[in-house]
């Protein structure tokens, strides 16, 4: 009814490599790439983070007064 799972992560494993080996041939590194994303991501989420309680406390002072 739904189709067939299948292990994709592995399923084209060769093709993988020759794409990595490609990326570094062009001194482009999956590992710096994957870093950035994190640490943008991680800044995202503690700017959201802050952003929030920032305006729970203007609401409780607004409350308070």
């Amino acid at each position: 009814d739904h189709g067939c799972v299948t292990n994709s992560l592995v399923q084209d494993e060769d093709e993988s490599v020759v794409y990595f080996d490609k990326l570094n041939s062009y001194n482009i590194s999956i590992d710096d790439i994957t870093d950035e994303l994190l640490e943008d991501g991680v800044k995202q989420f503690v700017d959201s983070y802050n952003e929030l309680i920032n305006a729970i406390e203007a609401k409780r002072i607004k409350i308070r007064a």
